[in-house]
């Protein structure tokens, strides 16, 4: 399940304001809500406009920093809306839309009405601007100030810079672009033709081009071959898709979307139009959030309850114990009656009380109350009263107290037969099977060198960055591969350095290449290098640009040659993972997978049948319970198969 929702890109919204222009034409609005997930990022809100299609029912557009689109399902939205969205109900409430365009070929939709215009940037931050139509800001999201931009309320509104438009680019025009540029292909495809990372990547992948070449360094047959391929995704006829996965709890999900059909992408299902396909994408953000919003509620719910009968109980006792004492009181009153009658007369006359200091603890003359301490209980009688009113009122006492018990158990089971049956459930779940709590670095591919040495190593050019700035510490070591798709691993040996062996490096070269580009191409063994944490930075060579989880080595590289193996064990009742010497080190019992042709999904169910056999009875009852998705999202890539051992 993504964790991020992917934005839309310049070609994306070219398709979708078509589709869209269509459909909403002479549509009106109903209403305008407003939706902000986070609360700190007031300047990602959203602004929902509920709208009136004729002959087609009420549906919702929704306008976000990275989204744009329209859904017939109710979406969660704020209680209370924005200032900014009931000034747009206001001036817009049964206002027709005439048109929705693109805006050049930027991330910018323009929605005309008769009098005004919605602006709609879907970039960066996004924002989203009320106009007249002398293009006079009436209304923004949020104010933002540019050396070449301002916008504010009352100022002329400024269209951003403009962009390339690849759909009028020529061969010449395309080359000599990348002929003075000197960023990676990846990166000038996604930025300077506004592609976007996910298009850049199909192109590349096409082309059959690596996706660190620098621009300038291509060679004319490879300019060539990119721009055919820009020129068959321009050209391809619309047919728009979703890439539909299945998460580790076998739900499906949508991770990704597109609007012209692209041969090697799997997993498809295709859409009648590019508005459904965006409408699948995005929707299942708002039900994971509404799902999210009613656990949170009926946890609360849960706690109230359990907070009202902890206090129950724990007056309950208190009660219980009153009583008791109580009870012990009256017994030491009832087997000391005459010795008791006789003192209480004494400290009245003021006569011979000295003789009885043993247990008596106190006087007190302005209450009238002697304190008393017979086997270690403690109890007052009256002065005033005779030995029989005094014990009448710790008869009386006793009695309210049992009266109180009773109301109280009255209301107790009136708090159980008032607390829902589901919440007693899960708080008789949570109680008896706790969830273990995630360790920081489950978040990365980790495992532990045989040594007990931590390696980690980022899943994306996110996490690459996260490893090396975050986590990485002076005399860490840093392992990579000289390909694209490499990680960068972390040996977190800043700690142990004296106890560094060569099997942990070793080991950790073997994770770094499994989990690199060479697994997927099918590559047997690979050269990896090792660095100090000190010889990694992001400081380029003059005039060369370094993207997200990219970094500069300097100094001398530490080669190991790494043969791709690697191992999933059983130990502890629990699945394990890594190279092989790691995981034989804690237990006998494993397989080992290597480069191959066979998809994750069936190798996963091969591992769990041959590891299986090598299990007891007693270690295969646990293994079962076990969902093959664990073993299938931890294969390298995505695809290999079992090594005959």
């Amino acid at each position: 399940m993504q964790t991020q929702a992917r934005k839309l890109t310049s070609f994306d919204i070219k398709f979708l304001t078509k589709d869209l222009n269509e459909k909403l034409k002479n549509a009106r609005i109903q209403k305008i809500f407003s939706f902000t997930k986070d609360k700190k990022k007031k300047h990602e809100t959203e602004i929902h406009l509920l709208l009136h299609i004729p002959k087609q029912g009420t549906h919702r557009l929704t306008i976000g920093s990275d989204r744009f689109f329209l859904t017939k399902k109710p979406v969660i939205h704020d209680e209370n809306s924005s200032n900014f969205a009931l000034y747009l109900r206001k001036y817009l409430k049964s206002k027709k839309i005439i048109t929705l365009k693109q805006h050049n070929f930027d991330r910018v939709v323009i929605i005309e009405f008769e009098n005004n215009f919605l602006v709609c940037e879907i970039f960066g931050k996004g924002n989203i601007l009320f106009l007249d139509k002398s293009e006079k800001i009436l209304g923004l999201l949020t104010n933002k100030i540019w050396k070449q931009r301002i916008l504010k309320r009352g100022e002329k509104y400024i269209y951003p810079p403009k962009s390339k438009n690849i759909f009028d680019l020529e061969l010449n025009e395309f080359e000599t672009l990348l002929k003075r540029n000197s960023k990676k292909i990846i990166v000038f495809l996604s930025e300077n033709l506004c592609l976007g990372s996910q298009y850049a990547n199909i192109i590349c992948n096409l082309a059959n081009i690596e996706k660190t070449c620098i621009c300038c360094k291509l060679e004319k047959t490879q300019l060539k071959s990119i721009f055919l391929q820009i020129r068959n995704l321009i050209n391809s006829k619309e047919h728009p898709f979703v890439v539909e996965m299945q998460d580790k709890n076998q739900n499906k999900v949508i991770t990704d979307y597109y609007p012209v059909d692209v041969s090697f992408i799997e997993k498809k299902r295709y859409c009648k139009n590019f508005i459904e396909a965006t409408e699948l994408y995005y929707v299942q953000e708002y039900k994971r959030l509404e799902e999210t919003k009613q656990q949170t509620t009926k946890n609360k719910s849960i706690e109230k309850e359990k907070r009202i009968l902890e206090n129950q109980r724990k007056n309950k006792e208190k009660i219980e114990a009153k009583i008791n004492k109580i009870n012990s009181i009256i017994n030491i009153i009832i087997q000391n009656y005459e010795k008791l009658e006789i003192i209480l007369k004494q400290i009245a006359e003021k006569n011979k009380a000295d003789n009885d200091r043993k247990i008596i603890e106190n006087i007190d003359l302005k209450t009238k109350e002697v304190l008393f301490n017979i086997n270690e209980t403690k109890f007052k009688l009256s002065l005033n009263k005779t030995i029989e009113q005094n014990l009448f009122f710790y008869y009386d006492e006793r009695r309210k107290n049992k009266e109180k018990l009773k109301r109280l158990e009255i209301i107790q089971k009136h708090q159980l037969k008032k607390a829902s049956i589901e919440n007693l459930k899960i708080l008789k779940q949570a109680k008896t099977n706790p969830e273990e709590k995630k360790q920081w670095y489950e978040r990365f591919h980790w495992f532990f060198t045989a040594n007990k040495l931590l390696a980690i190593g980022g899943k994306n050019a996110k996490q690459n960055e996260e490893v090396i700035k975050k986590y990485a510490k002076d005399n860490d070591l840093i392992f990579h591969c000289d390909i694209a798709g490499s990680p960068f691993v972390v040996l977190k040996s800043s700690v142990y350095k004296e106890n560094i062996k060569k099997t942990d490096l070793d080991e950790t070269a073997v994770f770094t290449a499994v989990y690199s580009r060479a697994w997927k191409i099918g590559v047997g063994a690979i050269d990896v290098y090792w660095v100090q944490k000190n010889q990694v930075t992001k400081k380029a060579p003059s005039g060369q640009y370094i993207g997200t989880g990219s970094f500069m080595i300097y100094g001398k590289k530490n080669i190991i040659t790494a043969v791709l193996e690697f191992a999933i064990g059983f130990v502890f009742d629990k699945l394990i993972f890594g190279p092989v010497g790691a995981i034989q080190s804690q237990t006998n019992k494993y397989v080992v997978i290597e480069p191959g042709d066979i998809c994750k999904e069936k190798l996963a169910k091969q591992i769990k049948q041959e590891l299986g056999k090598k299990l007891n009875k007693a270690e295969l009852q646990k293994f079962n319970q076990i969902n093959v998705n664990l073993i299938q999202n931890n294969i390298p890539q995505s695809k290999g198969e079992l090594k005959k051992i």
